[in-house]
């Protein structure tokens, strides 16, 4: 990992104070205060300074790239695409830093001080999944791929009225807000340059860019090799590779890749022995002779201490990640080996028209797809508030951003039945999936399906094609015809386009169904079953620290009462366990926001 940060015209900031703070934050990721560097243009209007992993751990990348003209630095995986060079070289990438937009791939960003012309330039993979902040101090910029730092620096306190709505109703900050307001997200997919002129934004790749169709589409044996040459591009030359394996469709292609690559890796599996992701996945891996792990977390291990754990993976996440996703967490103070890559299946969903029952069906329902007023209602439905923590003004800002986000998509030529892949795409991924800094201190994230190759493939599909998981069949059936044979725990739909249709609105039909179900039984006075949460150790988490949520929430005033429901927040802490856990994702959304801005205090 390397932690930088970048300012323009803040004469309150010196290059020695930039680096002092770099040390003080790098502290959380066990960086090593020996990389720490700084640089200065010429007339120093343009400072920079930056920390990284100790050389020893961090081989093959080379994180700097100093000449007496330029400094070329980057974070993440870059990886180049054709395999012409390796990407997490800063000196392969000075080299070839001006053509560097179309030929990487990878999750990354990179940037080049030039010390002469006084200009700074960031680039951002595809999605921008390894995010980089901005935020303005009068006529000056602080750049970091660290927003806490930024906010920190500049002095800013109050939380943003989109990102903490977003990250109430949809799980991440929406757009390119963040939770703390004035700090923005810089767009992925695009190179920023930074002159005594401001910031300026050119984008390549983007929401605007995939209606174009410009480039003529790749089959999908092209497809296949061209990710597989990304894949092994990534691993090359690193010690440790990890893969997760799982009952789904995104790891097996995964495992295939890697299979493909003549790379090895150890494969990963969460849950009990009587999982079904469990099950599958030591069916393949006995099958193949995989070296493979299972792995099951315990909230009441002492092992970890799991409320500091909670404190650490929020510092380390800029607040941007919920505590649901804690069991990710990995205690950094303890002796790590060498830094490792693994490899993830987000994105994924993308080839598959999205997730969740409304996503994939609105655009091959024929009474749906074409109907501007369905989608726009479909839309709205993303936000969810079953908890009723989101107050009104939190529930406008949200319905405000979803209604411009329809528009902007509309404007840019996205047809209506492709409005809710393209939310999928690039806010679900391109945002919720911006989460890497969770695997930072001890491995890179990879993560094919983010991909420009695998997202543009899948684009120029047809939608029922992709309803029917088109892109994994295809992609299965080129690399590992046996792994597409495997048995999964939902089988792969049957590859016949015509079918979408008729297999949608029968998905449609189901989900309504299930949905009257509760409602029902409600009505009819029917014993409800104890509840029981979807998320164990995240309940079993939260129960045992109730005492100290009310602290949290309720030690002082806070301007987050403005967008989260106190009553309804007392409520829930004061009421049943089977409450709490009915409403247990919503609830440690809130946490995360009050514990990032009041976590000190409890």
């Amino acid at each position: 990992m390397h932690l930088y940060a970048i300012a323009s015209n803040i004469p309150t900031l010196t290059e020695e104070q930039l680096k002092a703070e770099l040390i003080s934050a790098g502290e959380a990721f066990v960086l090593d205060p020996a990389t720490a560097w700084t640089a200065s243009s010429r007339s120093a209007t343009i400072i920079a300074a930056g920390i990284h992993h100790a050389t020893e751990r961090c081989g093959p990348r080379r994180y700097v790239s100093r000449t007496t003209s330029k400094v070329t630095w980057f974070d993440g995986l870059p990886v180049e695409s054709e395999g012409r060079f390796q990407g997490c070289d800063a000196e392969a990438l000075a080299k070839h830093w001006d053509a560097l937009d179309d030929s990487l791939e990878g999750q990354f960003n990179a940037a080049q001080l030039d010390l002469e012309e006084e200009r700074a330039e960031v680039l951002l993979d595809s999605l921008g999944l390894v995010q980089v902040f901005v935020a303005h101090r009068g006529a000056g910029l602080l750049i970091s791929n660290n927003a806490t730092l930024i906010a920190s620096l500049l002095g800013l306190r109050s939380p943003d009225p989109l990102g903490v709505s977003s990250f109430l109703g949809l799980g991440w900050a929406a757009g390119e807000s963040t939770l703390t307001g004035d700090v923005r997200v810089l767009c992925g997919g695009a190179r920023h340059t930074l002159t005594s002129r401001g910031l300026e934004t050119r984008r390549g790749f983007g929401p605007q860019s995939i209606p174009l169709r410009a480039e003529a589409p790749l089959s999908a044996g092209e497809l296949a090799e061209r990710m597989t040459t990304l894949t092994a591009g990534a691993v090359h030359g690193i010690e440790r590779v990890g893969c997760a394996l799982t009952a789904g469709r995104d790891t097996r292609v995964l495992l295939a890749l890697l299979q493909a690559a003549d790379e090895r890796a150890l494969y990963f599996t969460g849950g009990t022995d009587d999982n079904p992701d469990v099950v599958i996945a030591r069916e393949i891996a006995e099958r193949l002779a995989l070296e493979h792990e299972v792995v099951c977390h315990d909230p009441a291990s002492r092992e970890c201490d799991w409320t500091q754990a909670a404190a650490s993976f929020i510092r380390q996440n800029d607040g941007l990640v919920s505590l649901l996703q804690l069991p990710d967490y990995i205690d950094l103070t303890v002796e790590r080996p060498s830094l490792g890559v693994k490899l993830g299946g987000v994105g994924g969903e993308i080839g598959r028209a999205g997730t969740g029952e409304l996503t994939a069906v609105a655009a091959n329902v024929p009474f749906m797809r074409g109907s501007v007023r369905v989608q726009r209602k479909l839309l709205a439905m993303k936000a969810r508030n079953e908890a009723g923590l989101m107050t009104d003004e939190a529930t406008r800002e949200l319905g405000r951003y979803l209604d411009e986000f329809r528009e902007q998509r509309l404007g840019e030529g996205w047809r209506p039945h492709e409005l809710q892949e393209a939310f999928y795409t690039f806010e679900r991924v391109g945002r919720w999936g911006a989460s890497g800094r969770r695997l930072a201190g001890t491995d890179d994230g990879f993560l094919p399906f983010c991909s420009r190759a695998y997202i543009n493939y899948c684009f120029s599909l047809r939608s029922g094609e992709r309803f029917l998981e088109a892109p994994h069949y295809r992609l299965l059936s080129e690399l590992s015809p046996m792994l597409r044979d495997h048995r999964f725990e939902t089988p792969l739909q049957p590859q016949r386009t015509w079918l979408a249709p008729v297999l949608a609105t029968r998905a449609l039909a189901q989900a309504a169904r299930e949905r009257l179900m509760p409602a029902r039984q409600s009505s009819n006075g029917a014993a409800a079953a104890a509840v029981q949460s979807p998320y164990p150790f995240q309940h079993a988490w939260l129960e045992g620290r109730l005492d100290l949520l009310r602290e949290l929430f309720f030690a002082s005033h806070s301007e987050l009462w403005r967008f989260i429901s106190r009553p309804r927040i007392e409520a829930l802490l004061k009421g049943s366990e089977a409450d709490r856990a009915g409403n247990l994702e919503d609830l440690l959304r809130a946490t995360t926001v009050f514990w990032h801005f009041h976590g000190r205090r409890a």
